[in-house]
Formats: structure tokens, C-alpha cells, sequence
């Protein structure tokens, strides 16, 4: 795990991970997660973008605008009125 933020500059940014591969079970078997304050969006070519994540949303089936990979814990609420 490391702090890339340093590394990011306007633009396209690449993230290169090399393995070793000596052995059939070498390898990457589990996730990359990416942790941090952003959104997620795609260009006209699918390509994902990293852009600020989404202030507010309304509640519906998911995936939500701007966290199509999102993996952890999102809060919701709701202002109501009651007479």
C-alpha cells in the first residue's frame, strides 16, 4: 500500500503493477482498491476517469453516478417534513 497522490498531475495517469511470475500460483488473485475522495466516470470511449465524487444522489438501485466500483461504506438520508 503506498500514497500515489504525489505522483498524479493533470491528465491521463497510468498505474502499472509488475509481478514475478515463478510459479503457477504467483500472481495478483485478489482486487487493487484505489481508497481516497473521488468519483468515477467514463469518456465517449468507456475509459474510466477519476473526477470528484458525487455531493448528494437520490436513493435507487444502484450502480450510483459516479461509484460504479465502489467497495465500502456510503451513508444516505433523507429531510422530511411532518405536519
Amino acid at each position: 500500500m503506498g500514497d500515489v497522490q504525489s505522483y498524479l498531475k493533470q491528465g491521463k495517469n497510468v498505474l502499472r503493477i509488475e509481478v514475478k511470475v515463478e510459479h503457477d500460483w504467483d500472481g495478483v488473485i485478489d482486487a487493487l482498491y484505489l481508497t481516497g475522495d473521488f468519483g468515477v466516470s467514463f469518456n465517449n470511449l468507456h475509459q474510466p476517469i477519476l473526477n470528484s465524487p458525487a455531493a448528494s444522489s437520490t436513493i435507487h438501485q444502484g450502480p450510483y453516478n459516479g461509484y460504479p466500483f465502489y467497495a465500502g461504506t456510503m451513508s444516505f438520508s433523507q429531510k422530511i417534513t411532518l405536519d
